[in-house]
């Protein structure tokens, strides 16, 4: 079975550690057939000071300062190398969304010749999400039924943008919340919020992300988004899937697709998509690849 990694960050993202080179001999030593490289791009102004830097040649500069042709071209030095060992190795961006975003992106995006590009939204009202601490003060903030409900607002402005091809990690609060389960869904007027940002990312054509970061940075079967979104994704017609491991160090590179794939197809999707040129090719899942993926992460 083919499996394919759209979610990696190489030493180019401040908080992460490993060469590009390094993360494709991973990505072989996986099994992995197809790869995608997803720098952090956090442009927020009102947050730049915490996350508009990148990595290049071990020198951390801003966002700001010209940086993407050495991305690129490190990327384009990898694709040569590795194709002929059966690595297909794409460039792509993990890029923050924010209220208001959405112009300041396209102009960043426009001319940029990348495979894929992967929305996330990592802060709401500045808590970030991704960060237990954060977590913890957004929900006390607000209370949980009204922090949810401005997340996937903000998620469904997200698609509604048409910048991305997939939304990352959907329920992220739940993996820096530890919240194994989605009792959260239920509470009064988040499951119609959440029915607003699934039908914005049919109406644009943007995809969703399986995210497996959860699985092994949390020591716990933990793929987000949960099963009861995914269901409902799949139900509601979402069109493209991708899946990512979230590797921040090369030996976290394809960690957790098994359980992935496995959710996926319970979920009821039958294809996952690989991208080139931001033009996505389906690549079939079926009941088989199912119950190998299951038997796997056993």
């Amino acid at each position: 079975m083919a499996r394919f990694d759209y979610h990696l960050h190489p030493d180019f993202s401040i908080d992460a550690s490993g060469t590009v080179r390094e993360f494709c001999e991973a990505a072989l030593a996986r099994g992995l057939v197809d790869i995608c490289f997803t720098t952090h791009c956090d442009t927020n102004s009102a947050h730049a000071a915490e996350d508009a830097w990148v990595s290049v040649g071990g020198k951390v500069r801003p966002l700001s300062e010209p940086w993407l042709p050495d991305y690129l071209a490190e990327i384009e030095a990898a694709r040569r190398t590795f194709a002929a060992r059966g690595l297909r190795v794409r460039a792509g961006l993990e890029v923050d969304f924010f209220p208001g975003a959405a112009r300041a992106l396209d102009a960043l995006l426009a001319g940029v010749p990348l495979d894929f590009v992967l929305g996330s939204v990592h802060r709401v009202e500045g808590y970030a999400l991704s960060d237990r601490a954060g977590v913890r003060a957004w929900l006390e903030r607000f209370g949980p039924r009204d922090a949810l409900v401005r997340y996937y607002d903000l998620v469904g402005e997200a698609a509604g943008s048409s910048l991305f091809d997939c939304i990352g990690h959907l329920d992220i609060y739940r993996r820096s919340a530890g919240l194994a389960g989605e009792e959260q869904l239920a509470l009064p007027g988040v499951m119609d919020a959440v029915t607003r940002a699934l039908a914005a990312l049919v109406q644009s054509g943007t995809g969703l992300e399986i995210n497996t970061r959860g699985t092994y940075r949390a020591g716990a079967a933990h793929v987000s988004p949960g099963p009861v979104l995914l269901r409902l994704a799949a139900a509601a017609g979402v069109p493209l899937l991708t899946l990512g491991s979230d590797a921040h160090q090369p030996r976290d590179v394809g960690l957790g697709l098994d359980l992935g794939i496995a959710a996926a197809c319970a979920a009821g999707f039958r294809v996952q998509h690989t991208f080139e040129g931001r033009r996505p090719q389906a690549q079939p899942l079926s009941a088989e690849t199912a119950g190998d993926a299951v038997a796997r992460s056993r």
